[in-house]
């Protein structure tokens, strides 16, 4: 489920009837983007399986971010396999997941520490003026 695609989701979930047991009283379309996403993961967490998420921290705040972290370590511990595609350090942080990094080279194995994405965000961090000055 790519997170662009979640109204139709929520549309189709609510007429399930059981999906809005699970993913709370508030119903799913009046929930924001990130908030119904999160919601719909959490109401299938407990389902192992394959999920695959593209991208799904681009209606997530920070908060959100960390929200669907603990999500998808409590997918992993309830047996489900997860493929992820992002650009978030955060999301990438799931413990024990096995990074693969994808570049001009091909798609190589990497350390979380070692990640192109945790290592340009760590520069903007640590100097944000550096990247900024060339903005103008």
């Amino acid at each position: 489920m790519r997170a662009e695609r979640l109204n139709a989701q929520a549309a189709n979930f609510t007429k399930r009837g059981r999906w809005s047991e699970r993913v709370g009283q508030t119903p799913l379309l009046e929930l924001s983007h990130g908030e119904g996403f999160l919601a719909v993961l959490r109401g299938m967490s407990d389902e192992p399986g394959l999920y695959v998420l593209d991208e799904p921290e681009s209606a997530l705040s920070f908060d959100n971010s960390l929200a669907l972290l603990q999500i998808m370590v409590d997918m992993r511990a309830s047996g489900s396999q997860i493929l992820l595609a992002t650009h978030s350090p955060v999301l990438a942080a799931v413990p024990g997941a096995r990074l693969l990094q994808l570049d001009d080279t091909g798609i190589a194995e990497v350390a979380y520490d070692d990640a192109d994405l945790v290592t340009a965000w760590r520069r903007l961090l640590d100097a944000p003026d550096r990247y900024l000055r060339h903005l103008s």
